[in-house]
């Protein structure tokens, strides 16, 4: 039974037994049978958590392996899972994060669109919150890669507005950092290219406001997010 495997996997995990829970995955994912996302997720984290990203790749593809719908979720030359949003937000792993916040409400739109059939939303009320949505990415040291993305915006009214992030987890370095949107805007192109570092292996990519945490209200919808090695 998958269900049990996860809990002990979660009691491997909470004692930080990290070799044991390595082998109890591996006989979970044995089974394969379809594995539930939110516990695989945080041994998914605790993986991340360790710097241990081949653990965590294993995860995502074992995940990924053993349930048919979360096949859908795979990148070819593309290294940004799920950019377009036509596949739910499944919160967690290599696909999009967010943090449920009074401040910013996030949601898919089939309304607006910048191609395919949905876009992400995020709706701000004003009060001092970031954005709070990402996507961990792994990467290669020392590599070229090109960054796009698209941002269209609704009556944004704020000292910042949003942009998008390209940033090393570890390292703590900024790669890209587009220019923020504010009032009314059509769909724009928001790109960047980069170099990793030498020890570089997994970049987080992220809508922010910098400064983080001032004041903005209005609607601004994400879509197509790609990173691709040049």
């Amino acid at each position: 039974q998958p269900q049990a495997y996860l809990r002990l996997l979660e009691l491997m995990r909470a004692n930080d037994q990290a070799d044991n829970a390595r082998k109890v995955w591996r006989n979970l994912a044995a089974l394969q049978q379809p594995i539930d996302p939110k516990g695989a997720f945080r041994y998914f984290d605790y993986a991340v958590s360790r710097h241990d990203l081949d653990e965590a790749s294993r995860i995502w593809n074992d995940l990924r392996r053993c349930d048919r719908q979360l096949q859908a979720y795979s990148v070819v030359d593309d290294l940004v899972v799920n950019g377009g949003f036509e596949e739910p937000i499944l919160n967690g792993g290599f696909d999009w994060r967010y943090q449920k916040s009074g401040s910013v409400s996030v949601s898919v739109d089939n309304s607006t669109v910048h191609s395919g059939f949905r876009s992400l939303a995020l709706d701000f009320n004003g009060n001092r919150q970031d954005p709070g949505i990402f996507q961990l990415v792994p990467v290669q040291p020392d590599t070229e890669y090109e960054f796009s993305g698209y941002m269209k915006a609704e009556g944004l009214d704020g000292a910042n507005g949003p942009r998008f992030a390209v940033s090393d987890t570890s390292e703590k370095i900024s790669y890209v950092l587009t220019d923020d949107l504010l009032g009314s805007t059509p769909w724009r192109h928001l790109t960047g290219s980069f170099k990793t570092a030498k020890n570089a292996r997994l970049l987080a990519i992220a809508v922010v406001q910098d400064p983080a945490n001032t004041h903005l209200s209005g609607r601004v919808w994400v879509d197509d997010v790609s990173l691709k090695k040049k």
